[in-house]
Order: structure tokens, then C-alpha cells, then sequence
């Protein structure tokens, strides 16, 4: 099957897909009442939790593996050099011991991120009083003039 046919019939089906879903799985009518499996789409699709969060700590752990064991390798590593045979040991030793470091600064600054979105959600859940939210249901700007305020600013404008 050439390429471009791949693409078409993968993107038409994508298309298909994504109204079923949409239709069956994304409405609020549907939060609760779906099998576990559609409940757990329905909340990934409508971004009731950060996926982000667990995906930077799997990149965490592969990258900080992947220095220690490259570093750890290129210790034993010897090349043939015009003159005479290199050895790869300092420059395995240095990603052994800053190649960490360097990538757990990159991703705590990243998470710091990640947390202070998490931080904010929670803070504007708290605030409107609906503690017992899902935690990435963001919920909508308060209004301005609110009925409630109105309503106080008339009683005690009358007593």
C-alpha cells in the first residue's frame, strides 16, 4: 500500500473514531455511567487528570539510566587513534556523575511547572467550594456582577 493511501485511510478512520467517541464517550451527561474502560476515556479526553506528570517521570528515570549506563560503558571504550588508542574513560566518568545531575535540574524545573498548574487548579477548586472535584476538571471564570452580591448589597442597604 503506498504511503499517501496510508495516511488517507488512517486519517479518515481517525476521523470516524474520534466522532464515536465523541458522541458515546465525551459528553457530561456520561460522567458515571460508562463501563470502566469508557469511564476512563471519557476522563482522559476531557483532562480530569495530567498524564504529563507521569510521562516526565518515566523520561526522568530512562534518561538518568541511560547516562549512568552510556558513561558506564564508555569507561571500557577504546578507539584505534592515528598515533595511539583512546581511551573514553574521563569523558564516561564525566556523564556518569554530571549527565544526573544536569537532567534532574532540567526536570525538577520542569515539574515545577507541571505542579504549580496542578497547585492552581486545586487552589481555584478550593475557592469555589467544590473541594471533591476531579482534579483536572477547570472550571469556568467567575462571573463579575454575581446574583448572590447583588442580593446582600440590597439586604443591607435595607436594614
Amino acid at each position: 500500500m503506498p504511503l499517501n493511501t496510508a495516511f488517507i485511510i488512517g486519517g479518515v478512520f481517525a476521523l470516524i473514531a474520534t466522532i464515536v467517541l465523541y458522541v458515546m464517550v465525551m459528553g457530561k451527561k456520561k460522567d458515571g455511567k460508562l463501563s470502566p474502560f469508557l469511564q476512563f476515556l471519557h476522563d482522559l479526553f476531557n483532562f480530569k487528570y495530567l498524564v504529563i506528570e507521569h510521562v516526565l517521570k518515566f523520561f526522568y528515570v530512562l534518561s538518568t539510566c541511560a547516562c549512568i549506563l552510556i558513561g558506564f560503558f564508555m569507561l571500557f571504550s577504546v578507539q584505534d587513534g592515528y598515533f595511539a588508542k583512546i581511551s573514553y574513560a574521563v569523558p564516561g566518568l564525566i556523564i556518569m556523575i554530571a549527565g544526573p545531575v544536569l537532567i534532574r535540574i532540567m526536570y525538577e524545573l520542569t515539574m515545577l511547572a507541571v505542579l504549580l498548574v496542578k497547585n492552581v487548579i486545586e487552589l481555584n477548586n478550593k475557592i469555589k467550594g467544590d473541594g471533591g472535584r476531579a482534579f483536572g476538571d477547570v472550571p469556568s471564570m467567575p462571573q463579575i456582577h454575581d446574583q448572590n452580591n447583588n442580593n446582600d448589597n440590597n439586604n443591607t442597604q435595607q436594614e
